[in-house]
C-alpha cells in the first residue's frame, strides 16, 4: 500500500471513529486494535487534507509521465519515417472495422490503424457477424498477428497509420495467409 493510500485510509477511519480525550490534552483513536494518539483533533483534519492533496499530486504526476512516454513514442516513430529507417513490428489485431483494422504493437504499447486499402489489392469485405475482414484467400480476425511498418504519424491528433509488411515473392510463387 502506498503512503498516500495509507494516509487516506487512516484519515478516513479516524474521521469515522470517536476520539477519546486523554487527561494530557491529546486524543486517542482505536484503529484495528492499534491505539494512536494525536495532539489535537484539528491535526486529523489537516492529515486528511494533506492526504487528499498528495493523492491529487501523485495522479497529476502519473498522468504527466504517461503523456511524456506517449510523446517519446510518437517522436520515435516519426524519426523512423523521416530518417527512412523503417522498422518491422510484430502487431496484434485488436479490432476490425469496415474501414480497416486496429493493431497494437506490444513492444511499444502503441496502437494504430491499418487502412483497408493497405490490407489487400483485392476487394476487402467487413464481416459483421464475426467482426473480421476478408479478401479472396486472406482474412484478418481479432487476435491475429501480422508484421507492420509505420506509414504515418499524426502527432496533433495522436494517430498512427501502419501498413502491413508484404512478404517478398520470388518467381511465380506467392506467399500469404490463407
Amino acid at each position: 500500500m502506498e503512503y498516500t493510500e495509507l494516509m487516506n485510509e487512516f484519515a478516513g477511519r479516524v474521521g469515522l471513529t470517536d476520539p477519546s480525550p486523554i487527561e494530557d490534552g491529546t486524543c486517542r483513536f482505536d484503529i484495528d486494535g492499534m491505539v494512536v494518539n494525536f495532539v489535537e483533533v484539528s491535526e486529523t483534519r489537516q492529515l486528511a487534507t494533506w492526504a487528499a492533496h498528495t493523492s491529487e499530486r501523485e495522479e497529476l504526476a502519473a498522468e504527466a509521465e504517461r503523456g511524456l512516454l506517449e510523446i517519446k513514442k510518437y517522436r520515435l516513430l516519426e524519426s523512423e519515417i523521416s530518417t527512412r529507417q523503417i522498422v518491422d513490428y510484430s502487431a496484434v489485431v485488436v479490432k476490425c472495422m469496415p474501414f480497416g483494422c486496429f493493431v497494437e504493437i506490444p513492444e511499444l504499447a502503441v496502437s494504430g490503424l491499418v487502412h483497408i486499402s493497405q490490407l489487400s489489392h483485392r476487394f476487402v469485405r467487413f464481416n459483421e457477424s464475426d467482426q473480421s475482414l476478408s479478401a479472396p484467400g486472406e482474412s484478418w480476425h481479432v487476435g491475429d498477428r501480422l508484421r507492420v511498418q509505420v506509414a504515418r504519424v499524426d502527432f496533433q491528433n495522436r494517430r498512427i497509420d501502419f501498413v502491413p509488411v508484404r512478404e517478398r515473392t520470388f518467381g511465380n510463387k506467392r506467399k500469404g495467409r490463407r
